[in-house]
Parts: C-alpha cells; structure tokens; sequence
C-alpha cells in the first residue's frame, strides 16, 4: 500500500485499475487491484467480470473509507507475507485466517457489514472471535438486532447461552419490541434456563409486561395482546 497527498487516492496493489470514490468522507478514494480483490471475494469477482481489461470508479456511499481501508491493508498485508515468502499470494487466500485485522468495540459492526456484503469470509471468522468473548448479558441488548440480523449460527449460538444462563437479567432489559419479544420467546422456549425457583421467571415476565405496557389505556389487555400465544410458554408457579 502507498499513500500520497491527502487529496490523492490510497493506492494497493501495483497495478491498480478500480478507484473506489467515498463521497461521504469528503471524497477520499482508494484505488485498487481488481484481481487481488476478486481473488479474496466473489462479490467483486461477479462485479469484474468482463472489465478486468479496464479502469472504472466505483462510487461507495455505505461504507466509510476508513473500514474499506482496514479491510484492505488486511487482504494487502497478507500479499506482503506471501510475497516475503515467495509465494504467490493469489492463490493464497487461506493465509488470511491467521492475520490480524483492526477490530474493536468501535468498529466491528461496519467491519462485519462490509465483510458479509463482499462474502470475505476470513475477515467474517475474525470478527466472529471477537465478538464472542465480547458480547456479555450486560451488553447483548445493544448489539442483538444488528448481529442477529447476518444469521451466523456461532453467534446464534453465543445469544441462547447468554439467554440460558442469565434470564432474568435480559427479561429485565427488554422494552416490548416486536425484536425483543422475540428474545423473550427464545428465553421461554427453553428447557435448561438457570434460574432459582419458576417464581422467578414468572415474576420477572410479569414486571417486564408492567413495565412496557404501562402507557396503555387498559394495561391487562395490553399486556394480553403483546403476549399473545408466549403466555402458554411461561412456567406458572403453583
């Protein structure tokens, strides 16, 4: 990768012939190698097909060029390794699961977006390592509809563990949306949840239908139409 003047494009490869044009951060642009990008992504191998022979730009309008150019310093950096080592770096996709890549708290969800919508599927593992350690039952909440939405079972996988392990604490973080209505279904679905006594649970679902149905008019039939066929599921104590 090279970088020239600020009002220059960043360049990758050495015979880059795509410019990647971000209006929405002032017009940066990044000017790229179609064949190492088709090599790592099918996406933009179907978006090249038949133009591998000439230049185009390409106007990017969600994605920020900062995430773009992580995820590109990431599939470049690996062309560095290959290259040291006399490899043909190409054919070498699979040495992308073992480089690092610039995730954090900050960042993961875009990086995530980009990854999923261009099928680079290293880039999708490594933000799956580290989004399982990091999503806890004090912070599902946040980030459960924006991740839910990609249907990567590991991470499917990670929620119904939190969901099992901690109901009550999520039950008391939900607000009655049609999304979290639908935590609360997985939650009472389930047949190994840790909690104390079937009081608990029931309480807990109790307070939560106060709680988002208190500006109604008649707060039991709120209550039953926001429920629906979900009380069958809850465990009344006797």
């Amino acid at each position: 990768m090279a970088k020239n003047a600020a009002t220059e494009p960043v360049l990758y490869g050495k015979k880059p012939d795509v410019l990647f044009i971000f209006p929405e951060d002032g017009g940066k642009k990044i000017f790229a190698e179609k064949l190492r990008l088709a090599q790592v992504s099918e996406v933009f191998k179907k978006q090249f097909s038949g133009s591998f022979d000439c230049k185009e730009d390409i106007l990017i309008k969600d994605i920020s060029f900062e995430i773009f150019e992580i995820i590109l310093d990431y599939i470049h950096d690996v062309d560095d390794e290959d290259a040291e080592d006399g490899e043909d770096a190409g054919d070498n996709n699979d040495a992308a699961e073992d480089n690092e890549i610039e995730i954090s708290e900050y960042n993961f969800l875009e990086i995530l977006y980009m990854a999923s919508k261009y099928f680079i599927f290293p880039v999708i593992e490594k933000v799956i390592e580290f989004v399982c350690p990091y999503i806890t039952a004090d912070n599902l909440l946040y980030y459960y509809e924006a991740l839910s939405n990609y249907q990567i079972k590991k991470l499917n996988d990670k929620f119904q563990d939190i969901f099992e392990h901690h109901p009550i604490k999520i039950i008391d973080g939900l607000n009655g949306s049609e999304v979290h209505m639908g935590i609360l279904k997985q939650i009472l679905e389930s047949s190994c949840l840790k909690i104390d006594t079937e009081y608990n649970l029931y309480a807990a679902v109790a307070t939560m239908m106060k709680r988002v149905s208190k500006d109604a008019v008649d707060v039991a039939d709120e209550m039953r139409k926001k429920m629906g066929n979900l009380i069958y599921l809850i465990r009344f104590p006797l």
